[in-house]
């Protein structure tokens, strides 16, 4: 008898594997769950690849340590994205070392990390800390937003509507003003 080798690609085997288990009546409900758990893992993995070239460059010449903290409530919209966004950029450097703290759970850690950085304390909302090199960049909730025509929307009394995301641009900005050598001169 002859061995016939199937031409087929390993995502289609996994396809078809998955197909074949998910009928089984008493075994397709757990299994489903499982695949929609490694589905969510895999589309994630995917989204690390998907980070700005440039943000790339920047996150992989880096030689020192970058502190980045993120002092974000989860009943904030923005955590999410945020510490994902965070979460790729530690991915992509090791030298990135990131900390997640709920300031509204945990006040005392957050003084902590404000009394590290020298911040003040007058800014009490959601913000990322990045600091290295004796230099902090402090990037708050607001500068993470882009809005449509807010300016009319605040006029007319509505509520302003989120459009876009700017979280790559302002933390790869970040990282980098905190760890370039040569201060920028604006004239």
């Amino acid at each position: 008898m002859e061995k016939v080798k199937l031409a087929c690609s390993r995502g289609e085997r996994w396809t078809a594997s998955r197909r074949f288990l998910t009928s089984l009546p008493a075994a397709g409900g757990l299994i489903r769950a499982i695949f929609w758990v490694v589905g969510e893992g895999e589309a994630e993995s995917r989204a690390v690849r998907e980070l700005n070239p440039l943000t790339l460059r920047v996150l992989q010449g880096l030689t020192n340590d970058v502190n980045v903290v993120a002092l974000f409530s989860h009943q904030n919209a923005l955590s999410q994205p945020v510490i994902r966004l965070l979460r790729q950029y530690a991915l992509h450097s090791s030298k990135i070392r990131l900390e997640v703290v709920n300031h509204l759970r945990d006040p005392g850690r957050a003084r902590a990390i404000e009394k590290l950085y020298q911040q003040d304390g007058s800014d009490k909302g959601d913000r990322v800390i990045f600091a290295a090199n004796g230099k902090t960049k402090v990037v708050g909730e607001r500068a993470l937003s882009e809005y449509k025509d807010a300016t009319q929307e605040i006029l007319d009394g509505r509520d302003v509507t989120r459009t876009g995301f700017r979280g790559e641009v302002e933390f790869t900005s970040a990282v980098y003003s905190v760890t370039d050598p040569h201060p920028v001169k604006a004239y």
